[in-house]
């Protein structure tokens, strides 16, 4: 005899810690939150669902077979067997919360009482029970020498016994480790009373099973399997979820995560008060420390954080264009900044920081600055000139923030025209025209306007200093 893996697929979907959300298959390249999130909704029924058909097709030739539910942690066990137990199987529950219910559960399914049973990683590490012909592996523990230890609980010789099967996600850890367990499959136990008993544990190991795992900081929304001949349509209301203490957690370090990022991006100076206004504005929504909410209250401020202090879904802006960029896909996070992968104009890929896409201070892979360059020096020669330099002068003047005079020309509401500003032919045709000359400067006749070539003229530069002493001014 030896154990059949049924390894199955599925889709799942989460939020993500800055709201948006993710989706991917168990065997995608989310593999993790994939399964995080699997455990906890649709995707969970539907594995048992198709975990219990197969159990009562064996069970048709061999009467006694049993099948045995390994679950994440203790609360999602108990979702797992209200599920079980409101569809009438005759199941019991197993766990290290109750001892000696637990105890005298697993004896009246080693008696055959009940044939269904619900536990947790650790308790099925010493079950002894030969009739176990199907297992529901549903937690996230993927360790090689642990999984050999579960699947030999379906790998005992019973009398009749002629079969097992291991139902499990098909994610890429755990087929990794059926593909290691398949290279040299078990030989089933004769002598299964010389396995430990149920819950002579250390300390760790029961640290571990509330643990369920490594928890990606998400919330669940919900999945579905890859199953054919199975339903996947399965009412909501009896879906396991994250169990209220888990769910609580991910509540309250999801707000805490949101309030650091957008301190993180607020000036030092201006980041204390934006800290007090923000802790009074949540008191107002509920007057409670996180420590001391409710899931309901957490759940309350969570809404109301996200939607005062993040920015709309990232998701939004895939396959948008800015500049010369057009956003593919999400690449990373680091230091709290979103990068996303993009293909500029001219092909080249690159990661971009998502700021620098939205304000522009990223317009393209540096093919556009190069392309300007290159035509503004083909286009006229002149780009050390001193008429071209004049030209830049006043463009500085008026836009650049960061230029000495800014203050006193583009702070004061000068502009440069249209006409000009973008073009700097236009400026040297008028330029020509006017009487420029190398030792002549350009001057605006009235302070109060714009340089455009109704309010200019080039002046000596005593003439200049003259009129910069009356009022007007020079470049």
């Amino acid at each position: 005899m030896c154990v059949r893996f049924n390894l199955i697929d599925g889709i799942a979907t989460w939020e993500e810690m800055d709201g948006h959300h993710s989706t991917s298959k168990l065997s995608g390249e989310e593999s993790a939150k994939a399964l995080f999130t699997a455990l906890r909704t649709e995707f969970a029924n539907h594995l048992l669902e198709a975990a219990i058909k197969e159990f009562f097709t064996i069970k048709e030739n061999y009467a006694a077979a049993k099948m045995l539910v390994v679950a994440p942690n203790i609360d999602i066990a108990k979702s797992y067997f209200d599920y079980l137990k409101a569809r009438g199987h005759h199941a019991r529950i197993a766990t290290s919360e109750d001892t000696p219910t637990a105890q005298k559960n697993i004896k009246d399914f080693k008696r055959g009482v009940y044939t269904i049973l619900v536990s947790v990683a650790m308790a099925s590490e010493g079950l002894s029970i030969p009739e176990v012909s199907v297992i529901c592996f549903l937690t996230n523990v993927r360790s090689v020498p642990w999984i050999e230890q579960c699947v030999a609980r379906a790998n005992r010789l019973a009398s009749g016994k002629t079969r097992a099967v291991v139902f499990a996600p098909s994610d890429r850890s755990f087929k990794k480790a059926v593909r290691m367990i398949e290279r040299e499959q078990l030989v089933p136990l004769e002598n299964p009373e010389n396995q430990i008993e149920l819950f002579i544990k250390s300390g760790r190991a029961a640290a571990n099973e509330n643990s369920g795992g490594t928890k990606p900081w998400i919330v669940p929304i919900t999945s579905t399997a890859h199953i054919e001949g199975i339903s996947t349509v399965v009412s909501k209301s009896n879906t396991p979820s994250c169990a209220p203490s888990e769910a609580e957690n991910i509540l309250r370090k999801n707000i805490r995560d949101i309030i650091k990022i957008y301190l993180d991006k607020q000036h030092h100076g201006n980041r204390q008060p934006q800290q007090i206004m923000l802790y009074r504005r949540m008191k107002l929504v509920c007057d409670k420390k996180l420590e001391d909410m409710t899931s309901d209250e957490l759940v309350k401020v969570w809404v109301w954080v996200k939607k005062e202090y993040t920015e709309k879904e990232p998701e939004k802006i895939i396959g948008k264009k800015f500049g010369r960029w057009t956003v593919r896909n999400f690449a990373y996070k680091k230091n709290y900044q979103v990068y996303y992968n993009c293909v500029c104009d001219c092909g080249t890929e690159q990661i971009v920081m998502l700021d620098n896409i939205k304000s522009g201070k990223s317009y393209s892979c540096g093919c556009y600055n190069k392309e300007r360059a290159s035509e503004t020096k083909k286009e006229h020669g002149l780009t050390k000139s001193r008429i071209h330099t004049m030209w830049c002068r006043i463009r500085a003047m008026c836009y650049n923030k960061n230029n000495s005079s800014y203050e006193n020309y583009g702070g004061k509401g000068v502009t440069v025209c249209k006409e000009w500003v973008n073009t700097f032919d236009n400026f040297h045709v008028w330029a020509q025209a006017n009487g420029y000359q190398d030792d002549l400067c350009l001057v605006r006749i009235d302070k109060s306007k714009g340089y455009s070539p109704e309010n200019c003229k080039f002046a000596s530069r005593a003439e200049a200093m003259k009129g910069k002493s009356n009022g007007r001014s020079k470049s």
